[in-house]
């Protein structure tokens, strides 16, 4: 038989107290105080006892998980932010590297070229890979000019 000072089930005032204490913002003094308990003595047997802790325990587990989650969100968030910074960062970029076709230096209009054609999937031909004959490429006389500067500047 249980003693007659454990408690059997938790009242309202006793979830009050362990809100109160599960916060860790007061004392057993102040929690005393603030549902109108005469001494910290109450408030301490009612934490300790068996009932009070298994609630405590669950509640800050969920505290926990709840603050694991804000973390990950917030990770997320910061993640977020600094991809769609890189994405307005790269319009940008994109717009160097087009201008960097109109460059004086053949060598930077050579360089800005192949950036471009990297990054649109169209890597430069290694001298392994096969040519591809009767293939057809429609194209302005500047953009001609422009490529075969290119290819005179890698046979150099």
């Amino acid at each position: 038989m249980a003693s007659p000072n454990t408690i059997q089930r938790l009242l309202p005032r006793h979830y009050q107290i362990i809100e109160l204490y599960v916060s860790g913002l007061y004392t057993h003094q102040q929690i005393a105080d603030i549902v109108g308990m005469k001494s910290r003595h109450g408030v301490t047997c009612i934490i300790n006892s068996p009932a009070a802790q298994d609630l405590i325990a669950k509640k800050r587990a969920s505290i926990s998980a709840n603050r694991d989650n804000m973390i990950a969100q917030r990770e997320v968030d910061v993640l977020d932010r600094a991809k769609r910074a890189l994405e307005v960062a790269s319009e940008d970029a994109s717009r160097v590297l087009v201008e960097g076709l109109l460059d004086e230096d053949p060598r930077i209009r050579n360089k800005s070229a192949n950036d471009i054609l990297d990054r649109v999937g169209l890597a430069r031909v290694s001298k392994e890979e096969k040519s591809v004959k009767g293939a057809v490429i429609v194209m302005d006389t500047e953009t001609a000019a422009r490529i075969q500067q290119t290819l005179e500047l890698d046979n150099d």
